[in-house]
């Protein structure tokens, strides 16, 4: 399943590619198929979403990221390139939550750790509708890893200082990204970007979380 989606992925960046590539001019330069490149570094909100647990459990996160691109040569409806992000979620455990998940009360048990934090390798297709150095809408799609790691949950009775432990959680998974933003120019390498996009960990359950974030690039 995870190797067809894969497939299935890598399939459409390069379908998609091609078609946005408009046919290469007379000179050596143009007939590159990389017209430059882009990095970027950014950041924003982390909001956990599937499983349910994984939604109630956790609060709201932060994100940190940063990427390096090569910008595809311009066609008729928008420019193209290919990036690889890098990005570090990370979200605070909500204590009262696991508690009530595991059916204890907040009078008398207190429960400590749990945090989690995600690491995402990601190959990415970005498409951008637009041909000049204008405000431009962009469309992301992305496959990859994402590393999960859920800190040890503590749970501790008040009264008779007994305790329930469950272990750190620690994986790897195969995972997708899917986006959507726009870039605002300003001078001729510089552009602020916002965008909006979810990961999905192809896991057992699956986990789903949502970014919101914003940034800079840097045209070279």
């Amino acid at each position: 399943m995870k190797l067809s989606n894969t497939v299935f992925i890598l399939f459409l960046i390069f379908t998609t590619c091609t078609i946005a590539q408009e046919e290469a001019v007379d000179s050596p330069m143009e007939n590159s198929a990389i017209k430059g490149y882009e990095i970027s570094i950014g950041g924003g909100l982390a909001h956990p979403y599937i499983p349910q647990d994984f939604k109630d459990q956790l609060k709201q996160g932060t994100d940190i990221h940063g990427g390096i691109g090569a910008i595809l040569k311009t066609g008729d409806v928008g420019y193209s390139a290919l990036y690889f992000t890098v990005g570090y979620n990370s979200f605070g455990a909500n204590n009262e939550e696991i508690l009530k998940s595991h059916g204890f009360n907040s009078t008398d048990w207190i429960s400590g750790g749990g945090s989690v934090k995600m690491l995402n390798l990601h190959l990415n297709y970005k498409g951008t509708f637009s041909t000049e150095r204008t405000i431009a809408p962009y469309f992301l799609i992305g496959v990859g890893l994402n590393n999960y790691k859920r800190n040890e949950i503590i749970l501790l009775n008040v009264t008779t200082n007994n305790d329930t432990t469950f272990a750190e959680v620690s994986r790897s998974d195969f995972s997708w990204n899917l986006g959507v933003g726009f870039d605002v120019p300003f001078g001729e390498t510089f552009a602020l970007y916002v965008e909006g996009k979810y990961i999905l960990s192809v896991a057992t359950p699956l986990t789903q979380h949502f970014i919101t974030a914003g940034g800079i690039r840097y045209r070279f």
